[in-house]
């Protein structure tokens, strides 16, 4: 989003400068590149980058569990933002703890077909694949199935979001 506002407002400042009679000055902005100029945009309509942390201990079928943090970024809580997860599988390569990074974006939907008042965060990643979180509260989230619907096991599959 802030992206469009930035060219938006660049494609404004760029067709004000080309109504300009004035061809030197016309030929001197033309010159100068983006990378060349800073611009400060104050829009109150855009609100701070907001960064919520999440973290548990997941099930792992071949391994002691998994180590899930879950960093979420968003401008609001309705917002499509940013993630990344660093999930460590504890003992899973010979005894040895490997970690795996996933980045990508956030979808965030309202309503499932057995509750019309769920909050669903939705990872994307940059593969495509998706992931899906209930949120349960204000602090935890619980993993759930791509019908929307949580494990049929007594596991604990739910993070619980971290003091920042």
């Amino acid at each position: 989003m802030k992206m469009k506002k930035l060219l938006f407002v660049l494609a404004i400042a760029a067709f004000a400068v080309s109504c300009q009679s004035n061809k030197k000055n016309q030929a001197e902005m033309t010159s100068e590149s983006m990378e060349d100029s800073v611009f400060m945009i104050n829009d109150s309509t855009i609100g701070e980058l907001q960064t919520y942390t999440y973290e548990g201990l997941l099930p792992c079928a071949d391994c002691e569990g998994i180590n899930y943090q879950l960093v979420l970024q968003t401008i609001s809580p309705d917002s499509v933002g940013t993630y990344v997860v660093n999930a460590t599988y504890i003992g899973a390569d010979n005894g040895k703890d490997k970690t795996f990074t996933e980045k990508g974006k956030t979808n965030v939907m309202k309503g499932t077909p057995s509750n019309p008042n769920a909050v669903i965060i939705q990872l994307v990643g940059e593969d495509g694949e998706t992931t899906n979180f209930i949120a349960e509260g204000d602090s935890v989230l619980t993993m759930v199935g791509k019908d929307f619907k949580k494990a049929a096991s007594k596991l604990n599959y739910s993070i619980k979001k971290i003091a920042e």
